[in-house]
């Protein structure tokens, strides 16, 4: 059988590729059992409950918690709490405490293992496209996390909220679902911009400073209607409003969000390809 240009010997058409997938695939594997067994599993569940569980609570309790403070007179001025006020809440929480935990998370994936020689002994001598499989793995393992800790604590937000809140109809939770995911696309956004500073440095401090910048700048930024209509600092806002309705969704953050994130991954593979170890 003759050989096709650029072919080993022995090697069959497609083996590259296929020992791409098994390299990915067993690092994946590795990388989400790290998640399981180490600190970051239990922090970031802990982080998804307290979120899920708190944010419908809190809203539910404002009306007290302002009588107590304020007066009967300045509670009583307030529209009776909705479980769109829940999700409204949870976007908020979610920004502040989940997405810092993941941060700190994404910060340490790549720069975490630099800083202490675990990257440069596994990449010794793999050339690119080891380190094209080393981020590929760990930008997965990390967006899964991310998924993974946004639908535990949105799942546990519903729960809460259909028990404390009268009402609540299929509607209420639709737009909750949908405003957990347009959050959980504007976090994977920051934790591609910290994923690709982690590639840039050996230290995490630095990629997880720039995360948290990064989202809590974005927020006081995506006040300015253009970067809310068409930027991914427009995403969080937009979730936040879509619990009361659904006039709230523009497209604009949606697709720039999925592009974004393309380019932070891109951005990552080819940092470290220029990266030293």
């Amino acid at each position: 059988m003759s050989e096709r240009p650029g072919e080993r010997p022995g090697e069959r058409p497609g083996g590259r590729r296929h020992g791409f997938l098994r390299a990915f695939a067993e690092l994946l594997r590795l990388e989400l059992a790290g998640v399981r067994r180490t600190w970051r599993g239990p922090v970031l569940l802990g982080a998804a409950l307290v979120t899920g569980v708190g944010s419908p609570v809190v809203a539910w309790l404002v009306p007290d918690l302002l009588a107590s403070t304020l007066g009967q007179a300045a509670a009583g001025a307030l529209p009776v709490p909705v479980v769109a006020d829940a999700w409204a809440q949870w976007v908020k929480n979610a920004s502040s405490l989940l997405l810092v935990v993941l941060v700190v998370v994404a910060a340490s994936a790549i720069a975490g293992e630099r800083g202490n020689g675990v990257a440069p002994a596994e990449l010794a001598g793999q050339g690119p496209r080891g380190r094209d499989v080393y981020v590929l793995a760990k930008t997965t393992a990390v967006g899964l996390s991310a998924l993974a800790a946004a639908v535990v604590s949105a799942l546990a937000c519903a729960a809460v909220a259909t028990a404390l809140f009268e009402g609540v109809t299929g509607a209420d939770l639709a737009r909750g679902a949908a405003a957990a995911g347009l959050w959980c696309l504007g976090a994977l956004v920051a934790l591609g911009l910290t994923l690709l500073v982690s590639a840039c440095s050996r230290a995490a401090v630095l990629p997880a400073a720039v995360g948290v910048v990064f989202s809590l700048l974005g927020q006081l930024l995506a006040l300015w209607g253009p970067l809310a209509r068409w930027s991914p600092l427009g995403l969080v806002p937009m979730a936040s409003s879509l619990a009361s309705s659904w006039d709230a969704l523009v497209w604009g953050p949606v697709w720039t969000g999925g592009a974004a994130l393309v380019l932070l991954v891109a951005g990552t593979v080819v940092a470290l390809r220029r990266a030293e170890l």
